[in-house]
This record gives C-alpha cells, structure tokens and sequence, in this order.
C-alpha cells in the first residue's frame, strides 16, 4: 500500500487560539513558528463559513507554521 503524506493548509482561519502548552518563535519576514511543549497541546480555530469553532490536538513538539495569514500544520500520514 503506498504511504501518502498531505499537509494540512489554510488561509481561511479568522482567529486561532492556542493553549498554554505553546512555545512562539519569530522566523524571518514575519513568519510565526508555534511549537507544542506538551502532549495533548490544543489550538481552536474559528474558520471563515463555518458555525462552530474547531479543537485540534497536538503531540509534543509538533510545530505548526503561519506564513502571511496561512497556517500550516503537521502532515498526517493516509495508509
């Protein structure tokens, strides 16, 4: 079976709120770097066309990026 990997990417997220068990990092140009220093480390997100706010989970050391408005978060592996 082959192994795909897809990275998550948005740019319609009005407004993310990250729990306590975030690290923030500035990169170059504005780039955000947000790492999870905890397991379990959560971020809601209220995206644009949508009613309800949606809660992602983290594994620690997962790192999510925001480029110009865009969040990138961690591939996910499809078997």
């Amino acid at each position: 079976m082959p192994l795909v990997v897809n990275h998550t990417v948005s740019n319609r997220i009005l407004l993310a709120t990250f729990s306590k068990s975030w690290k923030r990092q500035r990169v170059k140009n504005g780039h955000v770097v947000y790492i999870s220093t905890a397991n379990k480390a959560t971020i809601e997100l209220l995206v644009s066309g949508m009613k309800k706010t949606i809660i992602r989970q983290f594994q620690k050391g997962e790192r999510v990026f925001v480029v110009d408005g865009t969040f990138h978060f961690p591939p996910h592996l499809q078997l």
